[in-house]
């Protein structure tokens, strides 16, 4: 994680696909282990406070910011 990130505790997770961790005002997250980089994903959230995540059976990423909710396919978010 990039140096001044502060990263949410409560709202991190990981699949085989990459790990997710909700920032304090820099938005979603996502390390891509086969590229071993960190890539942020702002567009579409209500807030870049991103507070909680959660992930469905079939690939659904829920992610929770302090001004709503966002439900996205995982594979889209790469």
């Amino acid at each position: 994680m990039p140096a001044g990130v502060e990263v949410n505790p409560n709202a991190m997770i990981s699949t085989k696909r990459a790990v997710y961790a909700g920032t304090l005002g820099k938005g979603l997250a996502v390390f891509d282990p086969s590229r071993e980089r960190w890539t942020w994903v702002t567009e579409g959230l209500p807030s870049l406070n991103v507070t909680a995540l959660g992930l469905t059976a079939n690939g659904v990423l829920y992610i929770g910011t302090d001004n709503g909710l966002v439900r996205v396919a995982e594979d889209r978010l790469k």
